[in-house]
Order: structure tokens, then C-alpha cells, then sequence
């Protein structure tokens, strides 16, 4: 019995190790960003950072060793002209992610962006009514650039006699 439950609890230890690779890719100009930082967090009590590389001349960065648990959830994010760009990573069956990033360069000028989806969920909790909101947006800039205001990104206005 002893030998048996040692053959399981060994190979999954085994499979443990993961491996992170990828390349962050600057979408409005179809280059490679070189010394670019990208982290890897994961959702444990916040999101915590396990560790950071900078990007070779081609774009490309790797995270391995014995620390990632392909069984656990990861997030890889870069932050590049002022927008934070996340990825989930994802595990094939021999423990590897390859993962791209597609940054964009940022401008201030308000793109062309157009509500494509609207929908409005409504939903009681106790005695009051909860609204949501949510949009689906279309960036149709040429080229392609992420929007950055100086304050934020969208402004909506909730008439005064709304509360919560």
C-alpha cells in the first residue's frame, strides 16, 4: 500500500515543474519590444509577484524552474506606454506555455471606439435592485494603438438621485 501511494504522489511532484516562454510584440508597428519587464503573478492573497524578466532583443522571456506549479494559476502581465497588458497562462500536457503579448503604442487622441455590445443586467439583492453594465468596445484604429486619457479611460454619469 505504502509503494502505491508513493507511485502517485511522485510522478504528480514530478510534473510540477513548469516552464513560461513567450515573446511581447509591439502590435502597432509589428516589431519585437526588447528590455521590456513582464511579471508573473498569481492570485494568491492579492495578486503576488513570483518573479520578473526582461525581454532579449528579439522580445522573447522565459520563466522556469521548480517553483511553477502547472496545476496552479498564473498571470503574466507587462505594462508598456502607461497599459497594463495581462495574459492567463495555460499549460499544455508537457508543462510548457508559450505565450505572446501584443502591446500597442498609447495615444491620448481618442480613437475610433464604438459601443459594439450593451447589456444591462439587473438583479435583486434584499431590497434593492443591482445594475450592471457591461460593454463590448471596438478599437478600430489604423494603425492599431491602445487609448490612455490623462484621468480615465471612460467616463459614465449616474443620475444624482441613484445610490447605493
Amino acid at each position: 500500500m505504502c509503494a502505491l501511494l508513493m507511485s502517485v504522489i511522485v510522478p504528480s511532484r514530478l510534473a510540477a515543474a513548469g516552464r513560461i516562454e513567450g515573446r511581447v510584440l509591439n502590435g502597432t508597428v509589428n516589431r519585437p519590444v526588447a528590455n521590456q519587464t513582464v511579471q508573473l503573478l498569481t492570485p494568491r492573497q492579492g495578486m503576488q509577484e513570483l518573479g520578473s524578466v526582461s525581454t532579449d532583443a528579439d522580445g522573447r522571456f522565459a520563466f522556469s524552474g521548480g517553483d511553477i506549479d502547472t496545476n496552479s494559476f498564473y498571470l503574466l502581465e507587462t505594462e508598456f506606454q502607461g497599459v497594463s497588458y495581462p495574459a492567463p497562462v495555460q499549460f499544455d500536457s508537457s508543462g510548457s506555455s508559450i505565450i505572446d503579448l501584443t502591446v500597442y503604442e498609447s495615444t491620448k487622441t481618442e480613437p475610433a471606439l464604438r459601443i459594439e455590445t450593451l447589456r444591462v443586467l439587473a438583479g435583486a439583492e434584499g431590497s434593492k435592485v443591482r445594475v450592471q453594465e457591461e460593454y463590448v468596445i471596438r478599437n478600430s484604429s489604423r494603425p492599431p494603438r491602445s487609448y490612455l486619457s490623462g484621468e480615465e479611460t471612460f467616463r459614465f454619469r449616474v443620475a444624482p438621485e441613484i445610490s447605493e
